[in-house]
């Protein structure tokens, strides 16, 4: 483990410099280790790479035969200058997340984390193609000929501009839930996550043990929408680091769209969405209780990942692209992507190199892996991208 230094603005000489958290895993076989090393490229736009050591240092013993891994944290993340904001929960508020009190204090913190980001970093800076030549310099630092790139989510959106950055240095890459950079998939999001949680009912609707368990689940759900816009639920929730403390956790018709929509992005997750939401129409709210994490620090900065999404995501937005996020489903009509529009206003946002957002190709070997119940990166993404590869 180490840092290396890099400048924030490569186009500024002599200007501000940060440190990047790297980790290598070495190769494990008694053979000199291949010139190329493996590295992972996390998704969450962005979840910090070290954060998977204990993964790779046990899960991959074949690959680390031949292999050293190289682990950085993306620049804004972990122990690389990150963009981390002090911003309230909703708990700490009586009208909760959907409430104006907590929405007022929220951009209040947003704000004054702009403020005191701006005094040790340039936001505009924090971007996919800065991360891309930050790791082909601890390519270059750490003496390896090439990368082979491991991306998952938004990590494969970074293997591809790093591909196009640095053609001769990349050797092969994997692609785990393929991200596309030549169009948004804001829009998509939410309408994609109601068509996935109609293909899960109609597979229980299907299965007579599933049915018989869970009948009428459909218009269960709908009651339970309906009731939940009306009376919220409180909820006490245990207080992450805080042993023995709970607090008060208003459970609305918008925390129910964010637990549904998170958990189909799991098809483990998913197989128990039909017994959870059976349990909340009964109005039995124990294990949804047991499921909230207040207190608990998000991995991914908002910061970052606000430098990322406001520079890279919003300004392409069309007017038809924004129509077609705030279609009205049952789990939201484009709330959050107000809200994100919102935020980018406060942080702001970079200026994309010219042809950031087209299709990248490549000679190198890739390997596309992709699902069909897998809505946030559906198989067409990796059918467009696997065109120009």
């Amino acid at each position: 483990c180490g840092t290396f230094d890099v400048p924030e603005d490569r186009s500024v000489e002599g200007g501000r410099v940060i440190g990047l958290r790297v980790a290598v895993l070495p190769a494990t076989g008694d053979s000199v280790p291949e010139a190329d090393a493996v590295t992972f490229l996390a998704g969450g736009g962005v979840v910090p790479a070290t954060r998977y050591l204990p993964f790779f240092a046990t899960a991959v013993s074949r690959l680390r035969e031949s292999r050293d891994i190289v682990l950085v944290d993306q620049r804004g993340t972990g122990e690389s200058n990150a963009l981390d904001c002090d911003l309230p929960e909703p708990h700490l508020f009586e009208d909760g997340a959907g409430g104006a009190e907590y929405q007022e204090a929220y951009v209040v913190a947003l704000r004054a984390c702009r403020d005191d980001t701006v005094a040790r970093a340039e936001p505009g800076q924090y971007t996919t193609w800065n991360a891309a030549d930050d790791l082909d310099a601890v390519r270059d630092w750490l003496g390896y000929d090439q990368l082979s790139l491991w991306g998952a989510s938004y990590g494969t959106k970074v293997a591809r501009v790093y591909m196009r950055r640095h053609p001769e240095r990349a050797r092969a890459a994997v692609l785990h839930g393929v991200v596309p950079i030549e169009r948004s998939m804001w829009p998509d999001l939410f309408p994609a996550a109601d068509s996935a949680l109609t293909q899960l009912i109609a597979v229980c609707d299907a299965d007579p043990a599933c049915a018989g368990a869970y009948p009428d689940l459909e218009a269960r759900f709908s009651d339970l929408v309906g009731r939940l816009e009306e009376a919220p639920v409180p909820l006490r929730a245990a207080l992450a680091g805080s042993a023995g403390d709970t607090v008060t956790v208003l459970f609305d018709r918008r925390s129910l769209s964010g637990l549904v929509v998170g958990m189909l992005r799991s098809s483990r997750a998913a197989r128990a969405l039909p017994s959870l939401l059976y349990q909340l129409s009964n109005g039995d709210s124990r294990q949804i209780a047991s499921m909230q994490r207040p207190g608990e620090p998000s991995p991914i900065p908002r910061g970052v990942y606000l430098s990322i999404a406001c520079t890279e995501e919003l300004p392409r937005l069309t007017e038809t692209d924004l129509e077609r996020a705030h279609r009205r489903t049952r789990l939201g009509a484009g709330e959050w992507i107000d809200k994100e529009i919102r935020d980018c206003g406060i942080w702001g946002s970079g200026k994309v190199p010219g042809g950031f957002w087209a299709p990248v190709a490549s000679q190198a070997p890739v390997f596309l892996v992709t699902g069909s119940e897998d809505y946030v990166t559906p198989p067409e993404y990796a059918e467009w991208v696997a065109g120009h590869l």
